[in-house]
């Protein structure tokens, strides 16, 4: 399951929530989600606060918080004020008013690997037509570019926290 469909799931319990004026803690959105531990919620709230920020939506995230320190996890971003005040504006949002984000028919099916020797995939399996896209690369600056994140990272992936370098694809 990717972040989007977690974030299509964990949509209708933070809702919820908010019309019920409460908190959630990690855990209590991981049951829902049926992830076995409260660690990975945040893929499921990252495209959730990144819709409330594109939209000038009030913080809905923010009323996911760690249970024992009471406050968002580090990777909430989209308020800079007191906390209180970002769940007041949630409280009093009327959610009902936004339709649930990431529905199946917006997802993108992404093709597996194939190799050189199998068949090609058919261009009708595929929900949405290809679109040619062109990318600025970093040229010689990759390399720079890589050591700055890896050390910003302390050597981890962002999302995963994992230190193996076969998996750090920068």
């Amino acid at each position: 399951m990717n972040q989007f469909e977690l974030a299509s799931l964990a949509w209708e319990p933070l809702v919820e929530a908010a019309a019920q004026h409460e908190l959630l803690t990690y855990q209590d959105l991981a049951v829902p989600l049926s992830l076995r531990g409260a660690r990975p919620v945040r893929f499921a709230l990252g495209p959730i606060q990144s819709l409330c920020l594109e939209k000038g939506l009030p913080p809905l995230t923010s009323i996911v918080i760690n249970k024992g320190t009471r406050l968002p996890g580090p990777g909430f971003i989209a308020w800079t004020g007191d906390l209180q005040e970002a769940h007041d504006s949630v409280f009093a949002f009327d959610w009902s008013s936004v339709p649930p984000p990431f529905p199946p028919t917006t997802r993108i099916r992404r093709p597996t690997v194939f190799s050189k020797r199998s068949a090609k995939p058919d261009p009708k399996e595929f929900e949405v037509q290809d679109q040619e896209v062109f990318v600025n690369g970093r040229g010689p600056f990759q390399e720079r570019f890589k050591r700055m994140l890896l050390h910003a990272y302390g050597g981890r992936c962002c999302f995963c926290e994992t230190k193996l370098r076969a998996l750090l694809l920068t």
